[in-house]
């Protein structure tokens, strides 16, 4: 075998070994699921403290509809106080739940999940106390 091809071996072993340990992250919840982790991340990126934020509040109701029903004081306790700028993100959570309750009659995505990535990210936008970052998300 020639220098060359064992370069190239080496370079394709390397390549196939780090790609296997850093793949990209793809979105592991459900719609709605992701919709609230997105508030969670805002401005603060995948954590582990934004995993078991999003844990503490599923587990607050028996579904996501019951979530925006909350007040913003449970869901502040429930993320934890020491969340960065946690009030402000449950405000504009539940903001954004309602509106989108109120507009869908349901707490469902599918209708968005229906619309072209410009005309979805659109509505996500016009939904109250959404970011652009979750709409963008």
């Amino acid at each position: 075998m020639s220098k060359a091809e064992d370069q190239s071996k080496a370079l394709a072993a390397l390549v196939k070994k780090l790609s296997s340990k850093h793949k990209p992250e793809l979105v592991k919840h459900e719609p709605l699921e992701e919709f609230i982790y997105s508030f969670l991340i805002w401005e603060g990126g995948p954590s582990r403290k934004a995993d078991l934020a999003l844990q503490r509040l599923l587990a607050l109701g028996v579904d996501l509809n019951e979530l925006r029903t909350f007040e913003v004081t449970d869901l502040v306790t429930a993320v934890g106080k020491t969340y960065p700028n946690v009030e402000e993100r449950m405000i504009r959570l539940k903001a954004s739940l309602m509106e989108l309750y109120r507009r869908e009659h349901e707490m469902s995505l599918e209708g968005v999940k229906a619309l072209s990535k410009r005309d979805g990210r659109n509505y996500l936008e016009t939904l109250e106390g959404m970011p652009k970052f979750v709409a963008a998300r």
